[in-house]
């Protein structure tokens, strides 16, 4: 009998956590302390807010930012984000676009809405989407997002994504730090 077994995932996303895994034992094997988020101070780590309805895309996320010095809060849905970030002060937020309760076009127009009333200053938002079409990202463009991001992730192209858009707030004039509670 011809032919090769393949392993395939229990869970979507399996692999790309076990892979994530191992490339950061790799690297802390090797010394070498992985992707690092721009020249910023230390004195903090960069807070992140994080919503996504699916589990494993939010271990994802997490396993990608264990490689940096990040702070997380994980939401499912658009209205816990908006929530959270009424709540709290945050340097980015990585909003998937499509979830139950609130979507996540929603979450960032109330996002965006909530900076004006609040006189906040604008925090970057990234969405995070395997809805990656020049409509998809034009519509979550439109609706305030920073940048758009594909899924699967990719987590250099994620953390340069997180490090641009944070440079540049903070380049404009945004102080994050403002945010506090």
């Amino acid at each position: 009998m011809a032919g090769a077994i393949r392993p395939q995932p229990l869970i979507a996303g399996a692999f790309e956590v076990n892979d994530l895994v191992t490339h950061r034992w790799q690297l802390a094997r090797s010394g070498n302390r992985g992707p690092q988020v721009y020249d910023r101070p230390t004195d903090r780590p960069l807070r992140v807010l994080m919503a996504d309805d699916h589990p494993t895309n939010r271990a994802v996320i997490e396993v990608i930012l264990s490689l940096i010095d990040a702070d997380l809060m994980a939401v499912e849905d658009g209205a816990q984000a908006l929530e959270a970030f009424k709540r709290g002060a945050f340097d980015v937020v990585l909003m998937d676009l499509q979830m139950p309760v609130m979507d996540g076009l929603t979450a960032i127009r109330g996002i965006r809405n909530f900076e004006q009333e609040a006189l906040r200053g604008r925090t970057p938002v990234l969405a995070v989407s395997a809805n990656a079409m020049s409509e998809h990202v034009a519509a979550a463009l439109e609706a305030g997002a920073d940048r758009h991001i594909a899924k699967p992730v990719v987590p250099e192209a994620l953390l340069d994504a997180i490090s641009r858009a944070v440079a540049e707030a903070e380049a404009s004039g945004v102080d994050l730090r403002a945010h506090a509670l």
